[in-house]
């Protein structure tokens, strides 16, 4: 009988922590590209996280309700992917508020010819947008990365740019959340929603979540 009871209390005690944690409200900037938020063109007419088809679907809406009455932004600075160059201060800035953790995910649009400078870049991007009091966590990408044969075929090797990040996240002591098991996973990407590549080539409903679930096991870790 005393077993029992004891084990009734722990499974009390654990159920109302995790309770608690998962209500507590949090404040959260994500920064990324079109998977984050993309505005509409051509065939895609939505104002969130490409290829999801609602905004509280994408994994920025699933993050945000997952934690109750929880505020999340976001910022999309595909142009400082595509430009490692670019003047982040050009980008109108919405970090007017302390954030409990800044969520980077991106790393898509880097080119490969920047891949060798992509880190210590990444780095720096990371300092511009970080607070004091804010964690950081570090997403990696949803591509695979290739490389050519002698007779131009194509073959998957390992990613430069989530090495750069991962190495990012080590050597700063931020999260990193490794999300490549998706990659190889059809029904994760919105490849038979679009006719447009560059769209279906997105994660889509159930993308999202994946992506969503890996980042929430790292914060209730």
């Amino acid at each position: 009988m005393k077993l029992l009871k004891t084990i009734f209390v722990t499974l009390l005690i654990v159920s109302c922590s995790n309770d608690s944690y998962i209500s507590k409200p949090l404040s959260i900037l994500v920064v990324g590209n079109s998977i984050t938020k993309a505005e509409p063109g051509g065939e895609w007419l939505g104002n969130w996280g490409m290829a999801a088809s609602h905004p509280e679907l994408d994994f920025c809406g699933r993050l945000k309700n997952h934690f109750e009455n929880s505020e999340l932004d976001k910022l999309n600075i595909a142009v400082w992917e595509n430009n490692l160059d670019y003047d982040l201060n050009q980008i109108t800035p919405i970090i007017t508020k302390s954030y409990d953790y800044i969520v980077f995910k991106l790393g898509e649009n880097v080119s490969d010819n920047n891949r060798n400078r992509f880190k210590e870049d990444f780095r720096n991007m990371i300092n511009h947008y970080k607070q004091s009091k804010s964690k950081i966590i570090i997403v990696s990408t949803v591509w695979n990365e290739y490389e050519f044969d002698l007779n131009g075929n194509p073959f998957v090797v390992e990613s430069l740019k989530d090495k750069a990040m991962k190495e990012v996240a080590e050597e700063e002591d931020y999260v990193f959340v490794d999300i490549s098991e998706m990659r190889n996973v059809s029904d994760y990407y919105a490849w038979n929603e679009y006719i447009d590549q560059a769209i279906a080539s997105h994660p889509n409903d159930n993308g999202m979540l994946f992506i969503a679930n890996k980042i929430i096991e790292k914060i209730e870790e």
